[in-house]
């Protein structure tokens, strides 16, 4: 029974992790695609930018003032990646742990539906009658649908 309800775990859990795995590609395309059209857009006014000074100054000093911004805008954000980040959470140091405990909090509430310890419901007989109710009832239906055809067909 237990050996049941692990391989149903490990099976949620690799769903999970797929559906997350997913939605994560979906979101760095997506991010890919934004960062490039981001980039050209900066390209586009950094032109526009340097056309609208060199109206003003000479082009040299254009790109003079455009350059030396750029570079203490690059400055500031190596100084900001160069600082210590703060800790993670501690569920995301520990994942195991977090499912363990999830598995722990689903089977006791498992354990207590299920009443006391001398109640029928404990049985790992009617336990794996139940399970193979619930997991023979769809085929059946498919079957039922099977022989109908056949029925039909013949």
């Amino acid at each position: 029974m237990l050996n049941l309800l692990r391989t149903v775990g490990l099976a949620l859990a690799v769903a999970n992790l797929k559906r997350r795995v997913r939605n994560l590609a979906v979101r760095g395309i997506f991010g890919v695609a934004g960062a490039v059209v981001l980039v050209v857009s900066v390209c586009f006014l950094l032109v526009a930018l340097h056309l609208w000074i060199s109206g003003l100054l000479n082009p040299i000093a254009s790109a003079a003032i455009i350059g030396g911004v750029l570079l203490l805008l690059a400055l500031l954000l190596f100084f900001l990646a160069s600082r210590p980040m703060r800790e993670q959470a501690r569920a995301v140091e520990n994942p195991l742990g977090q499912f363990e405990e999830t598995m722990r909090q689903g089977a006791s509430r498992l354990s207590d539906a299920l009443g006391p310890a001398g109640s029928p419901l404990r049985s790992p007989v009617l336990q794996a009658a139940g399970l193979a109710l619930v997991a023979g009832a769809p085929s059946c239906r498919r079957c039922a649908r099977r022989r109908s055809v056949a029925v039909l067909a013949g």
